[in-house]
């Protein structure tokens, strides 16, 4: 199976135009659940459930007519506020099968944006189906999901953050096998949830 840590950080990094390059990461494993305990895992984000919904179901949530790509997109369908730096982006196979959910407040911004500006992207719908969302803390992360598979430090466009890695592998191929958590400052700044084995 493709080395999901290494595909979704690179999506990552090549997610922000003009990053300067980005390091290895440094890990960190963290230490095999207790026997007989079962880690919970994630299936939706952004009310959308990478491996079984299609792109259609998040036009029907996201106004395919506001979609506003980031500058040096990759053509996957994008929701973007240039003035907010957040952005929603999901991943498709060819039949428009949802592969995977990415939703970030760490898109280039512009600087000469009102204050205020209205939120067109639906922001309020952008968590895991545990609740989790962008501006929450590491505890909650650590309270929601347990200690990730792997974590450590980066930086992107000279911002020091946090990588937590989460991996679901081991309960089959019917339900996303990653879920990426990114923090800024002990606040989670982007959130992606994976179905790689599609």
């Amino acid at each position: 199976m493709r080395t999901l840590f290494i595909i979704l950080f690179t999506a990552l990094a090549l997610s922000v135009p003009h990053a300067a390059p980005v390091p290895e990461v440094a890990q960190s494993r963290a230490a095999p659940a207790a026997t007989g305990t079962v880690r919970p895992n994630e299936l939706t984000l952004a009310r959308l459930r990478p491996g079984k919904d299609s792109i259609t179901a998040a036009d029907r949530i996201y106004n395919p007519t506001m979609r506003n790509s980031l500058p040096g997109s990759t053509g996957q369908p994008e929701w973007y506020d240039a003035c907010t730096g957040h952005f929603l982006r999901v991943e498709t196979d060819e039949n428009g099968a949802i592969e995977s959910v990415t939703v970030s407040a760490i898109g280039p911004r512009r600087t000469d944006c009102a204050a205020n500006t209205p939120d067109f992207l639906n922001r309020k719908y952008w968590k895991t189906g545990k609740g989790l969302g962008l501006g929450d803390t590491n505890k909650r992360v650590l309270a929601l999901y347990g200690q990730p598979d792997s974590s450590g430090p980066s930086t992107q466009q000279g911002r020091e953050l946090q990588l937590m890695f989460y991996s679901y592998e081991e309960l089959g191929t019917d339900v996303p096998q990653v879920m990426e958590i990114t923090l800024e400052k002990d606040r989670v700044v982007q959130i992606t949830l994976a179905f790689p084995g599609l």
